[in-house]
């Protein structure tokens, strides 16, 4: 009877043993290939960050040497062409300026001017003589605007400058205001200006 007691009361527990270190194992064992594939994906990202910084300063490279080109070939060429277009202009303002010619000729000559003059302003390129000619074929346009059309030209006038916070007269001229643009440019900056002291009084009152 006590070798049975003995048989009974220490093989099972030593199974039951050897089944938890094996449960161990296991789970370190997957805790492994967990870390290993997160440092995996982490090495990955890595490596294309690492790529894209060097595909990043090889355009860097790349674009340096465009500017470059621009610089010495390219922008010298513009600045030859835009004093050409220049010359053009002024030429075909002193044919438009003689007399001889029938109104639609002078017409057309003052759209292309008007034109080719926009076209330089937008790159940038101005000269004194060019803003001479294009105010002067302005204000002989506005000159010729119909009554109709200049009426509805001064209310479109009006409610832009409403609208950017500017007053003007009921009685406001487009035509005048093309003739003497500086002078309502500084009527504008002088009522910008007192727009915004009386905003910053308006704030000093509130925090007191």
């Amino acid at each position: 009877m006590s070798k049975q007691t003995s048989l009974f009361d220490f093989d099972e527990p030593t199974k039951q043993k050897k089944t938890n270190k094996s449960l161990l194992l296991k789970v370190d064992d997957t805790s492994n290939k967990n870390k290993q594939s997160i440092t995996s994906k982490i090495n990955k990202k890595i490596e294309k960050i690492d790529k894209l910084k060097a595909k990043f300063e090889k355009s860097k490279v790349t674009l340096e040497k465009i500017k470059k080109a621009y610089s010495n070939e390219i922008a010298p060429l513009e600045k030859e062409f835009f004093k050409e277009k220049e010359a053009y202009i002024i030429k075909l303002f002193k044919y438009y300026d003689t007399k001889g010619f029938a109104n639609w000729q002078n017409e057309m000559m003052e759209d292309l001017i008007m034109q080719e003059c926009n076209g330089l302003f937008q790159q940038n390129h101005q000269t004194a003589e060019l803003l001479e000619i294009y105010e002067i074929i302005n204000t002989k346009q506005v000159e010729k605007i119909d009554p109709e059309e200049k009426e509805f030209m001064n209310e479109m006038a009006k409610d832009i400058f409403n609208d950017f916070g500017f007053d003007v007269d009921e009685d406001f001229d487009f035509e005048k205001f093309v003739k003497n643009k500086e002078e309502y440019a500084k009527q504008f900056e002088q009522q910008q200006h007192d727009s915004q002291k009386a905003h910053e009084a308006e704030l000093k009152k509130e925090k007191y």
